[in-house]
């Protein structure tokens, strides 16, 4: 099943508000409950998905594994929205130019390659966005942060979870 354009936007959207709502300090702060994970450590790892997604497309082949792993953006909530912005530009131009139905070549593993298109392998890297973006909630939630409702939360969670309350 292929994601609406709304929805990567909306991981986006929350990873841009994130990212320019916390200070420094925050973003490299380290969980005791997710040991090894930080905030920004989190953030650049979906930024690079996005990014490898936006490389991929030029070549119709995308490795998700053979992405950038830029350590500074880890480290700096400044580089990691320069990162981000970029993202947003390419991809918006990308979906503009391409389309969703583009055909893609994924790597699966070391030597194995499944057919997708732009549109589903935008869905995957928005449901896995969502999925750190609810790990970095923990880790703010374990610093006394306060959070926005709905962060982290998958818009079809959301739709879920209001169809329940209303029952």
């Amino acid at each position: 099943m292929e994601s609406s354009p709304a929805a990567p936007d909306e991981a986006l959207r929350q990873l841009d508000e994130l990212i320019s709502s916390i200070d420094e300090p925050t973003f490299r702060r380290s969980s005791k409950l997710l040991p090894g994970g930080t905030i920004g450590s989190h953030v650049r790892h979906c930024i690079e998905f996005y990014q490898c997604l936006i490389d991929g497309v030029e070549d119709c082949r995308v490795d998700y594994d053979a992405r950038r792993r830029e350590p500074g953006m880890e480290a700096s909530p400044l580089n990691a929205k320069r990162a981000l912005r970029q993202v947003i530009s390419n991809g918006r131009a990308l979906l503009a130019d391409k389309g969703a139905n583009l055909a893609l070549d994924v790597r699966e593993s070391a030597d194995d390659w499944r057919n997708s298109s732009l549109g589903r392998e935008l869905g995957f890297v928005f449901s896995h966005t969502m999925h750190h973006l609810a790990l970095i909630g923990v880790i703010l939630r374990e610093a006394g942060v306060d959070l926005p409702e709905g962060f982290g939360v998958a818009p079809s969670t959301q739709r879920f979870m209001q169809c329940q309350a209303a029952s």
